[in-house]
């Protein structure tokens, strides 16, 4: 009549098996990573909405946009072999601010609310 002691020995190895899953999950939970992995992170609000997102294109190129509560672009930032840019956008998601600085030169575009453009230049 061995049974009930095996059934009761394996009973309680479950149990203690199950207290340590149990407690090494709180543990996780509190932690802070110091790395993430990933190819794209969205940040959204309340209604789901995607407000922000960063994005490395398998070409090379990494973007980070950040969108209204329509989900118009209004911040764009990117960086990629060839350089990088940042675009200010308006209320009609034209770009008002646009700087780039690639291999051949670098440049600071500004454009007013009816399209007239100044370009700086070094």
């Amino acid at each position: 009549m061995k049974t009930p002691y095996i059934n009761t020995a394996l009973l309680l190895t479950n149990f203690v098996i199950l207290f340590f899953l149990l407690t090494s999950q709180k543990k996780a939970e509190g932690e802070i990573q110091s790395i993430v992995r990933t190819k794209m992170i969205e940040l959204v609000d309340d209604k789901g909405q995607k407000r922000a997102s960063l994005i490395a294109y398998p070409e090379g190129e990494t973007v980070f946009r950040i969108m209204d509560s329509h989900g118009n672009i209004r911040v764009k930032v990117g960086g990629s072999d060839e350089g990088s840019g940042i675009v200010l956008l308006d209320d009609k998601t034209h770009p008002g601010f646009h700087a780039l600085s690639k291999k051949n030169g670098v440049s600071l575009t500004l454009t007013d609310e009816n399209g007239k453009q100044q370009v700086l230049k070094p």
